[in-house]
């Protein structure tokens, strides 16, 4: 066999070499073939990620509108009830001084001193003193 080999080493060096040079080979395609199934998986989950990016964006969009509308909302229920809160004020003030005014009235009068007299007050002044 030794005698074989010295014979035909040249011949065997290159059938060495050219499987070598294929199984290479084909340990390169098998990493291409690899990283080109790896790229596919990538580029579906990059998809699905634009995809559900695209999703949360619209959300908040919606949600922001409907953030806005609610503050447009309270604002607006706001200055709703700070006029209410003024024509109170108002018609409360405008009553208190109705009510000065008639109590100055009132305390002005001059009531007899006797029975009779003191009822034709109470009956001369029956609209105003019934508003109390």
């Amino acid at each position: 066999m030794v005698t074989l080999l010295m014979r035909y080493w040249k011949s065997v060096a290159v059938a060495i070499a050219l499987a070598a040079a294929g199984a290479y080979r084909a340990a390169l395609i098998h990493e291409r073939d690899v990283a080109q199934a790896d790229a596919q998986t990538l580029r579906v989950r990059v998809g699905a990620l634009e995809v559900a990016q695209r999703d949360l964006a619209s959300a908040l969009a919606a949600q922001n509108a409907a953030v806005d509308a609610l503050k447009a909302s309270a604002n607006a229920e706001a200055a709703r009830q700070r006029a209410s809160a003024q024509a109170s004020a108002r018609a409360g003030a405008q009553s208190a001084a109705r009510a000065d005014a008639l109590a100055e009235q009132l305390a002005a009068d001059t009531v007899d001193s006797d029975c009779a007299g003191a009822i034709r007050w109470g009956n001369g002044r029956a609209k105003e003193l019934s508003q109390w």
